[in-house]
């Protein structure tokens, strides 16, 4: 070498991820290694946040991929330059995390190379591989309003189970126009910074009015005894019931400009929580108790009819419709959650409940609709009870068939569609059978099987559209969406 010519940089570029495994929306993190083993260099902080250094990120195997910068406008952490100098014979290490804002990656492998600016000259380093895990849901609830059009909108909570039993939540919002990916897809799910080992029961409110007419957005969930809500701005509130609920009842409920209610039944499925969670991050929750008369299977809650009276109503209030097994027969129950006197019950005889399918209700001006799916006489059915709203009137009750009963039902879902009025019309029920298969309720009235782009959500997450239902359903690489039904 001349005393005119300088020595080339020679540096090592070593990429390791820091763990196995992130799920989808996580973003990745790699343990960043560079040795000198030539003349002292100047390199660019592979930790900066800044547009370089950049990363190349392909899709395994085979593909281009793109390249991205490790995060545009933010500084380098907190005590590192921008710009780094190694000496002959140094070693710097870091972890550097790339954000899934930058490269959003589905499930599947990726190949993730360093280009590094040596002094003038951008290196590349040997890629490593990154695994993102397949989405796969445990459980999920959709929001949803009262649309100013047709159009429905809402939000989805969604909790995504781990290999190593952890949970994380993600919110996904969703409208009727885009969300069907076989159209030209829906918004992709956020990450929430929530991961628990115990969460379940996924809750979005409800409203009756427009769902972004009120910037008071709450998402819910349940962690043994303890409910949890976070507002989509990260406000938190939380409140322990005495004992660790058997579920919370979907869906939960918010009257425009009003608290959130949330209805729980008790361990021992005798009790009903109901919980009043603040609007605002102002107040405390608050819970009541009401005792119930008789073991509960399954329930469900809806807003009371708004005209005043009975009927469980309540003259606007918040309602639960409740079914339970008794020896060969099937009670439905319809009560004002706030008024324990108000518990009304109707025994349909020779009949079995459908197992994990909750009561679907109707309100209207002239009283309330409780309907539980059924097995009788190797039939599934809809058992529908009306209660007056004159509390003094016997409940009218009506078993339409749906069809065999054949290779028995493990879960099932009905909607109403929502009316200002007294029609009842069913926007849709659902039903897994135990061999896997899923029906739904076809045109001529009677179910039929249904196919799906990817599998249901289950429990089954329903909900209205201008024509029918949507049901929200996950694929494990392009993640969850909702389907027409």
């Amino acid at each position: 070498m001349t005393g005119t010519q300088s020595a080339k940089p020679n540096i090592a570029i070593g990429l390791s991820p820091t763990a196995p495994v992130r799920q989808p929306g996580e973003g990745f993190e790699l343990h960043v290694r560079l040795t000198n083993s030539g003349p002292a260099a100047e390199v660019s902080n592979p930790a900066a946040l800044r547009a370089e250094p950049r990363w190349r990120i392909a899709r395994m195997p085979g593909a281009d991929g793109v390249v991205v910068g490790n995060q545009q406008g933010w500084g380098p952490p907190e005590g590192q330059p921008e710009r780094l100098v190694l000496a002959p014979g140094t070693t710097w290490d870091a972890n550097v995390f790339i954000s899934d804002s930058n490269a959003q990656l589905a499930p599947g492998e990726w190949a993730v190379s360093l280009l590094l600016r040596v002094n003038d000259v951008v290196e590349e380093s040997a890629p490593s591989t990154i695994r993102v895990a397949n989405w796969s849901i445990l459980a999920a609830d959709a929001g949803f309003g009262v649309p100013p059009s047709d159009e429905q909108q809402g939000d989805i909570l969604l909790i995504q189970g781990t290999d190593d039993g952890a949970r994380l939540l993600y919110r996904m919002p969703w409208q009727e126009d885009d969300s069907d990916r076989t159209g030209h897809g829906g918004a992709e799910p956020i990450l929430l910074p929530i991961s628990s080992q115990s969460a379940t029961n996924p809750l979005v409110p409800v409203r009756d009015g427009p769902f972004w007419a009120d910037s008071a957005r709450w998402l819910l969930w349940r962690e043994g005894p303890v409910v949890h809500a976070m507002g989509t701005a990260g406000e938190r509130h939380a409140i322990t019931l005495p004992d660790a609920p058997s579920v919370l009842l979907r869906p939960a409920l918010q009257r425009s400009g009003g608290d959130i209610t949330v209805l729980a039944l008790g361990a021992d499925r005798r009790r009903l929580y109901r919980v009043r969670i603040p609007r605002s991050t102002e107040g405390e929750p608050v819970a009541t108790t009401l005792e119930l008369p008789t073991e509960v299977t399954a329930g469900s809650a809806a807003f009371g009819p708004t005209g005043g009276g009975g009927g469980g109503g309540g003259g606007g209030g918040v309602i639960a419709g409740l079914s339970a097994r008794h020896e060969s027969a099937v009670i439905l129950m319809v009560l004002d959650s706030d008024n324990s006197a108000s518990i009304r019950t109707v025994v349909v005889g020779n009949a079995t409940l459908v197992p994990n399918a909750p009561p679907a209700i109707h309100t209207g001006a002239n009283g309330t609709t409780i309907s539980a799916l059924v097995i009788s006489e190797d039939k599934i059915g809809v058992a529908e009870a009306h209660f007056a709203n004159d509390t003094g009137a016997e409940p009218v009750v009506h078993v339409r068939e749906l069809g065999p009963a054949a290779d028995s039902p493990t879960d099932g879902a009905m909607l109403y569609r929502p009316s200002s009025g007294d029609q009842l019309e069913i926007a849709q029920i659902i039903v897994r059978r135990s061999s896997g298969e899923f029906w739904r309720l076809g045109k001529s009235g009677t179910l039929e099987p249904a196919v799906y782009e990817a599998t249901p959500v289950v429990p089954f997450v329903l909900a209205p559209r201008s024509h029918g239902a949507f049901l929200l359903c996950v694929d494990p690489i392009t993640g969850p969406f909702m389907a027409e039904t």
